[in-house]
């Protein structure tokens, strides 16, 4: 397989696996633009590697959401998320070129149906760092001329740590690292909104819409002003939760585009938690 037929491959709309020998190829493919001195080519390929990388990813998601395994598709919207950072700046795919735009756009919304609300964020110090490219330990006054960012021959100029030292954790709701998603013992997850989802879901790339808006929690929707607030609090409703965001929720109105025939799921409240039988 060569370069173009490469590029025809990722260009295809609506793959449903992925070919896993496209990986060991492009490398091999790198390794002789590498040895020949040709970055134009080399870079170029390091673009291929990312977005075959990004569709594998997207494609795996779907699947661990189809069977079951909810936070392996987490860790790989995260993981999208995180490449397609490296690749905006050296590959505009405007036009949804090799589908990037579609998947950068659905694989936030599926995240968005996601249950989890805390992370731990790690508080540390950076003491000895080197660069990815030439080996070098940085500091502030002696650094060497890669730029964290560039492409250098195929390759992504990083940083990488050598020593640091742990500060402390912390829980936070919108972490940089979103992989770190606290379980607590004994609890358990209520992944339902993505499980109705995906029964009206064929492959990765149908289309649907999400609109959240928010609504009055049942329990409010008939609350009179002088009467106790529904909440329990034994102060009267518009001295308590009336017109706060506590009496309402958010909703998730879903409407699938590519499947118009599979029936509307009724409004219903859905949990963070699953509720022990």
């Amino acid at each position: 397989m060569e370069l173009e037929q490469i590029k025809q491959y990722l260009g295809k709309n609506n793959k449903l696996s992925f070919d896993k020998d496209i990986k060991s190829k492009l490398k091999e493919l790198k390794a002789k633009a590498v040895e020949t001195n040709q970055e134009v080519v080399a870079n170029e390929i390091w673009c291929l590697e990312t977005i075959s990388e990004i569709q594998r990813l997207f494609i795996s998601a779907f699947n661990s959401i189809k069977n079951g395994k909810h936070f392996d598709a987490w860790h790989s919207y995260d993981m999208i998320d995180i490449e397609m950072s490296f690749l905006r700046k050296h590959f505009d795919y405007c036009n949804n070129k090799y589908n990037l735009e579609f998947i950068e756009e659905y694989s936030r919304k599926y995240q968005q149906l996601f249950p989890y609300e805390y992370f731990m964020s790690r508080e540390s110090i950076i003491k000895k760092e080197s660069c990815s490219i030439c080996g070098r330990v940085n500091t502030i006054r002696n650094r060497c001329e890669h730029e964290v960012g560039e492409l250098y021959m195929g390759e992504m100029c990083g940083r990488r740590v050598e020593d640091m030292e742990f500060i402390a954790m912390s829980i936070v709701k919108n972490p940089f690292d979103k992989y770190t998603v606290l379980f607590p013992e004994g609890m358990e997850y209520n992944y339902e909104a993505l499980d109705t989802l995906f029964m009206g879901l064929n492959t990765p790339y149908d289309r649907w819409n999400l609109d959240i808006e928010k609504k009055i929690k049942p329990e409010f929707a008939k609350a009179e002003r002088n009467k106790p607030c529904p909440c329990g609090s034994g102060k009267k409703y518009k001295k308590c939760c009336c017109g706060t965001d506590a009496e309402t929720t958010i909703h998730n109105k879903i409407t699938l585009l590519d499947n118009p025939n599979v029936k509307p799921v009724p409004y219903k409240t859905i949990g963070t938690w699953k509720n022990k039988s």
